[in-house]
């Protein structure tokens, strides 16, 4: 599998005639049967030195016994137009270091959602995943609308002022563990909203 070459769409797809485009995978969560070693080596071919995913970035089924990964080579991806899946692989760290967008074009699907990161299952009795260096990742740009005085920053969920991020910053009633909406004890956030919630 290895390079692709596209120079007739690297320049209709807004990318550097430098960077190193690749084609990624699109098999989820199923596996083509192969050993760990043989998953890895196979990984490494496809993604040694390459800046640009085509497709989606699935590193996966990594987990075999006390095999150490090296995915060094991995630090060099700064984009993917798909999703990046990231499951049963037991590494300490994955060294995404220059990735800097995951556009999403096609989503991960896992029960009834749709993500364009999804990170799972990466551990085993012993070891795990500690660390997912995302160090350059950044979110989309926010309009002027999204900018919140207490915090001197935009959050956004996407371009355009419907985006915006409410953020909440509420006394909230003592059973409220994730914060709140209101004061009742019935206006507590979701568990999985790390960021205040709104009721509308």
């Amino acid at each position: 599998m290895g390079f692709v070459s596209l120079p007739w769409s690297k320049v209709s797809q807004g990318i550097s005639t430098k960077d190193e485009v690749c084609r990624g995978s699109s098999e989820g969560v199923s596996t083509s049967g192969a050993n760990d070693v043989a998953r890895y080596i196979e990984l490494k071919k496809r993604y040694q030195n390459c800046t640009y995913v085509d497709g989606n970035l699935e590193i996966k089924f990594l987990e075999q016994g006390n095999e150490t990964f090296d995915l060094s080579f991995l630090s060099k991806i700064e984009e993917v137009s798909g999703y990046v899946l990231i499951t049963s692989v037991v590494a300490e760290t994955i060294p995404l270091t220059s990735l800097k967008i995951i556009r999403g074009n096609q989503l991960f699907n896992y029960k009834n959602h749709s993500y364009s990161l999804f990170v799972g299952v990466n551990n085993n009795e012993t070891r795990g995943l500690k660390e997912l260096l995302l160090t350059n990742l950044s979110g989309p740009p926010c309009a002027p609308e999204c900018f919140e005085n207490e915090t001197k920053n935009y959050h956004c969920w996407g371009s355009g002022p419907n985006k915006c991020q409410k953020l909440i910053r509420e006394i909230c009633h003592k059973s409220c563990e994730t914060g709140c909406f209101g004061y009742a004890i019935s206006e507590c956030c979701h568990s999985q909203c790390a960021g205040g919630c709104t009721w509308t």
